[in-house]
């Protein structure tokens, strides 16, 4: 077996993602995915494993930055689309892939390595430990409803460009602030407020509200979209935040959801009255 870890060259994006989406199990239109992604992956990191003139591995990461405790901003290298196709497993190829990245992080002097682990035990051995935890908060509105004076105003807005950049001013703010929070990538906007077509999977379809503190300025936003069901003929539906920046909340600067408990684990509790909360 003759293994190379390199750059993957524009001509191999389409190999790449086929190899890519076959070790994740998903048949996406291959060729629709490689051109929309390709102008995306230009400031990234993408590494094919090449074993006798096939793509069998893939590892990708792109720079980013941390805020630490103190409030510096540390650069990190965010890790995502690792795999090794299950024909060429137990080879050495992912311990090289990694190897191959981790050098490259060090000589681009970014301190940190960060991804999210569909299969965390593997990423034990290469110096990956947990970083944060998640939990889903799940609120019957029959029975629950907020503490607290409600104060300045909302506003149901449309996704558009001017209020893409609304929302960038709301979560740069509080990125700068927030240990533990990373910087994103400017394309992500477009897809997570559905500007733009999602290439692998749905577009996202949902609402965004904005919050105004008492002197109009907006301090805080919503996204948020509907799962529809109907029990008895009676609507049932289920409204999925997907993300929430609320720094006019009394005693809490912030939660975004499904993973409210990252920064402190009361704080959905402090902000809501449910019997099962005692």
């Amino acid at each position: 077996m003759t293994l190379e870890i390199r750059p993957v060259r524009e001509d191999e994006a389409v190999p790449y993602v086929e190899a890519l989406s076959t070790a994740f199990l998903d048949r996406p239109d291959v060729k629709r995915v490689a051109q929309e992604i390709w102008p995306l992956w230009q400031d990234t990191r993408t590494w094919a494993a090449v074993v006798d003139g096939r793509i069998c591995g893939t590892f990708r990461s792109w720079p980013t930055e941390l805020t630490v405790p103190g409030g510096a901003r540390l650069p990190a290298a965010g890790v995502s689309a690792v795999t090794v196709l299950p024909t060429h497993r137990r080879r050495g190829i992912l311990r090289a892939m990694v190897a191959t990245e981790h050098s490259a992080i060090r000589e681009h002097g970014q301190v940190f390595g960060l991804l999210y682990a569909a299969e965390y035990p593997i990423y034990g051995r290469f110096g990956y430990g947990p970083a944060c935890r998640e939990s889903t908060w799940t609120l019957d509105t029959e029975r629950t409803h907020f503490h607290g004076t409600r104060t300045g105003t909302v506003e149901l807005v449309t996704p558009s460009q001017e209020v893409r950049a609304t929302l960038h001013g709301v979560f740069e703010a509080w990125r700068l602030r927030q240990v533990g929070e990373l910087r994103r990538r400017e394309h992500s906007w477009d897809f997570e407020l559905g500007l733009r077509e999602e290439f692998w999977g749905p577009r996202w379809k949902g609402f965004v509200a904005l919050h105004r503190d008492e002197t109009g300025t907006v301090d805080g936003y919503a996204r948020y979209h509907a799962e529809e069901k109907w029990e008895q003929r009676q609507p049932r539906n289920t409204l999925v935040l997907d993300e929430l920046h609320a720094p006019h909340l009394t005693g809490v600067e912030r939660q975004r959801l499904p993973d409210p408990g990252r920064g402190d684990p009361g704080a959905v509790e402090d902000l809501v009255h449910d019997p099962h909360f005692g």
